[in-house]
């Protein structure tokens, strides 16, 4: 009995010791400056392990380092952390802090750490974020490209999904992934070139992943792209051309989606796109004999995005030239000294560049729409020639009262300067 009683308490006091102990496990001890750090944690934590826990310091810093995006999931007894690193090279440690968790059979708040570098390279690399995904609904992936372009694959064998794709050095791609028809809990991971992303899918009655949602829940600028992003035109004055943009979905097919023009000189074919999926080229077709600054508008109901044309005329008939509007790989709209116009509420802007976020930045301010006086200044000048012409006329024309008066004052004259025919006057020219 003592014998089975020893042996009971030495196996109740190793289990007890073996979950106590946390450990923090990183795919990796050396990473590249801001790249993706992606680590598992597992032990007996007393309190959920949250973001706010969990930092990135450099050696002999006592504050935490700014990282990029960052988070945290739970599956099971483990919780797997990521983190966009720092840029600054050097020794680093990602530390847990200031949350109670077991060490030794007892419960404490002790700092747990784990070492790792930041190197710098001159070799291609990627990061991307989230770097773990646990998740109910469709959702996203923000993969970077570091000192070159590269050649990207990303495959999700849980959906099937490969989506092939080149990304130039600095520039940034949301790739969506849909999780519609899976059920109950799924895990897999995506593969993005050499880099492993974990998924947990979790599925009950309520996830809904229908075209609609997936509308409400991002914005057309993300779903869609569009190659050219906008286009600054120079053309002779009335001279038709052609110009071909191409938008691609990088989603599944969903529908409905209306094409319109910001000037009567803008005319786009075709109008409308009933099923969308892939790639599908429109044509913009122009004719003008002014400059102006319009827009290409892509709608799906209340969701929409612009494509800037920017169109200067020329009298020289040989006059052509059309290049795409800038984009800014490196830079947020604030750092270009921008700002996100509020097109649906009827802001415009004159000068349009596209930031790090692929986000349409205003560098010329947004301002109201803008309104047409042409036909306020008509109607003033059919107002002055209409007071002008009735002058006129009344200085022409006498009115009735004034005729009547003048030709009885003329009646009256005559009378007196008559002589009766038949009187004869005689007087001699002798002087009496």
């Amino acid at each position: 009995m003592k014998n089975w009683l020893f042996l009971f308490s030495f196996i109740f006091i190793f289990s007890l010791a073996t979950i106590s102990a946390v450990t923090i496990n990183l795919v990796k001890s050396e990473y590249y400056s801001g790249e993706t750090l992606q680590a598992e944690i597992s032990g007996g934590f007393v309190d959920s392990l949250l973001d706010s826990n969990i930092g990135i310091y450099k050696e002999g810093a006592v504050h935490k380092s700014p990282t990029g995006d960052s988070g945290i999931v739970k599956d099971e007894t483990k919780y797997y952390y990521y983190a966009l690193l720092p840029q600054e090279p050097g020794k680093y440690s990602l530390r847990i802090e200031n949350t109670k968790h077991y060490e030794n059979n007892n419960a404490t708040t002790a700092t747990i750490e784990k070492n790792f570098t930041i190197t710098e390279t001159n070799s291609s690399y990627l990061s991307f974020s989230p770097g773990y995904i646990k998740t109910t609904t469709d959702f996203k992936i923000i993969v970077k490209s570091y000192n070159e372009e590269q050649n990207i694959k990303v495959e999700f064998p849980l959906k099937d999904f490969e989506q092939n794709f080149s990304l130039g050095y600095g520039f940034s791609k949301n790739i969506y992934l849909s999780i519609s028809g899976l059920t109950g809990v799924s895990r897999d991971s995506i593969k993005i070139n050499s880099y492993t992303l974990p998924v947990i899918v979790v599925m009950n009655d309520s996830s809904s992943t229908n075209d609609s949602s997936i509308i409400d829940r991002y914005n057309l600028s993300d779903i869609i792209e569009v190659d050219p992003r906008g286009l600054n035109i120079l053309l002779p004055k009335n001279k038709e051309n052609i110009f071909p943009i191409d938008i691609r979905n990088t989603r599944q097919e969903f529908y409905n989606i209306e094409l319109t023009t910001s000037d009567k000189e803008l005319k786009i074919e075709p109008e409308e796109i009933i099923g969308f999926n892939g790639t599908q080229r429109i044509n913009l077709t122009i004719s003008s004999n002014r400059s102006f600054n319009g827009y290409i508008k892509i709608s799906h109901g209340d969701n929409s995005l612009r494509i800037p044309i920017n169109l200067e005329v020329s009298d020289n008939a040989s006059a052509f030239n059309s290049t795409p509007v800038e984009v800014n790989p490196s830079k947020t709209c604030s750092d270009l000294g921008g700002k996100i116009c509020n097109y649906e509420s009827g802001e415009e802007c004159d000068k349009i560049t596209y930031d790090a976020n692929n986000k349409a930045c205003c560098l010329s301010g947004c301002m109201g729409k803008k309104t047409s006086y042409g036909w306020l200044w008509g109607l003033l000048l059919l107002i002055v020639l209409g007071v002008g012409v009735w002058y006129f006329l009344k200085k022409a024309k006498k009115s009735p009262d004034e005729k009547s008066t003048l030709t009885k004052r003329v009646e009256d004259y005559k009378k007196r300067m008559d002589l009766d025919e038949n009187l004869e006057v005689r007087k001699g020219l002798v002087k009496e």
